[in-house]
């Protein structure tokens, strides 16, 4: 055979084989996605590995939702995305415990993160922009929301609705804020919105907050 043609052949070979490993390396999924209660994945093809049924951890971006069944565990997004599509929720919990979200960015959901009567969640460096509402807390209680990115969602960041007890700290906020109805209890401190420091006073009378430049 031809020396040229080998070449070009070897060299085919390599491009399209590299081309594979670029697209493993690249992958992405769309469809819900559950961490069901017994610790499986489904569906199993989802870009999300565990070793110990305990971590799981993003290995590739989502285009849907992931809901999240079981206690006690660590969901990493790795510098991942989970993107939707303007509805929806992004990472959704319900009644769940001892959960710690943190490393995702997540996306264009009607709610970035919701928590529904769920408690000891920790949602913690993430960045979460451009939702409806970025965090949304309902009958949700001693949970630690901190350290996040929460950014141009555009009816407010971080929401409390009958909620009390949580930590609401260290988080920076641009064009959105915190919102909160019926929630008592909850320690809010260190915040940022739009680089002011966001003032939280509850059950708290002739307190000078700050004043107007003149």
């Amino acid at each position: 055979m031809n020396r040229k043609l080998v070449l070009m052949l070897a060299l085919t070979l390599l491009v399209g084989t590299l081309s594979v490993a670029f697209s493993v390396q690249r992958a992405e999924a769309s469809g819900t996605i559950y961490i069901r209660a017994d610790g499986s994945i489904d569906p199993p093809t989802a870009p999300i590995s565990t070793f110990d049924n305990v971590t799981y951890t993003l290995t590739g971006n989502i285009n849907d939702s992931i809901v999240i069944e079981r206690d006690s565990i660590v969901v990493d997004g790795a510098g991942h995305t989970v993107q939707g599509t303007g509805s929806g929720v992004g990472m959704r919990l319900s009644e769940r415990s001892n959960v710690t979200i943190c490393n995702s960015y997540i996306t264009y959901f009607l709610s970035g993160i919701e928590l529904y009567s769920s408690n000891n969640i920790t949602v913690t460096r993430n960045n979460i922009t451009n939702n409806e509402q970025g965090i949304w807390l309902d009958y949700s209680s001693n949970n630690s929301i901190s350290g996040n990115n929460i950014t141009a969602n555009s009816w407010c960041g971080i929401f409390l609705g009958g909620s009390s007890g949580n930590i609401i700290a260290g988080n920076i906020f641009a064009d959105s804020g915190l919102v909160v109805d019926n929630s008592y209890g909850n320690i809010v401190e260190n915040n940022l919105v739009n680089d002011k420091p966001l003032v939280y006073l509850e059950g708290a009378s002739h307190r000078n907050v700050g004043r107007r430049d003149r």
